[in-house]
């Protein structure tokens, strides 16, 4: 309860009080919508056991907002002049499953989550069941409890997602192995990087940003990037 309370604070100072509303309002109706419970922060110990060698200290899981996601994904399908049909979704960092449910209700065949903690993953299990039997989902759903850094990432994949999963290391790795899935199979694929701590790291990368997703005028929520040809 402190950690939500101090982010509700958090954003307060940082959107103003009616977008932080708007978006708490758009959190609690998506739980309740689906059944889920995804609004629940957890830290350190509380993450369980991690693949590899990570270690659970000064992690915490916080998951996107709805309002947020939901635009980035508007964007891209405009940008695309349809919704993505076919391609698949990857949510690296996947937690409860907030983003794969949104994403699976956009038009995607496939969403694919990666979580290293086993807690959040168990958690995504139960969500995303409960979701697709309310929703009467369509997408196929696959979870990995996995490090993303070994993770191979489908050549079939459109749109990548990260709530600031990494430091700036694991990013330049992770980025590696995004545009090495575009060499082996040319496509238009977009990353939506929400909290962008270390975009530099990814511009440097041979990303380039086409959009800001944001839910005030003085708050910037996310980025959405694609690799330059």
């Amino acid at each position: 309860m402190r950690r939500e309370l101090e982010a509700l604070i958090d954003s307060v100072r940082r959107r103003g009080a009616f977008a932080t509303l708007r978006l708490l309002a758009s959190e609690l109706a998506f739980d309740l919508r689906h059944g889920t419970e995804t609004r629940r922060v957890l830290e350190g110990s509380q993450l369980g056991p991690l693949s590899g060698d990570l270690a659970p200290e000064g992690l915490v899981y916080h998951a996107v907002n709805p309002l947020v996601l939901g635009q980035a994904l508007r964007d891209i399908a405009t940008r695309e002049h349809a919704p993505p049909w076919g391609g698949s979704f990857v949510d690296f960092g996947s937690g409860k499953g907030r983003a794969l449910i949104l994403a699976a209700s956009r038009g995607f065949d496939t969403v694919v989550g990666v979580e290293c903690s086993r807690s959040l993953h168990d958690a995504a299990s139960r969500n995303l069941a409960q979701a697709w039997r309310r929703a009467r989902l369509r997408a196929r759903y696959e979870l990995r409890c996995e490090d993303a850094e070994s993770f191979d990432v489908p050549d079939d994949s459109l749109v990548w997602f990260w709530f600031n999963p990494f430091g700036p290391e694991s990013v330049e790795r992770v980025a590696g192995r995004l545009l090495a899935s575009v060499t082996r199979r040319p496509r238009v694929a977009y990353l939506v990087y929400a909290n962008p701590a270390h975009a530099d790291v990814l511009l440097r990368r041979g990303f380039q940003t086409v959009a800001e997703i944001r839910s005030s005028a003085t708050h910037l929520d996310a980025l959405i990037l694609k690799p330059v040809a």
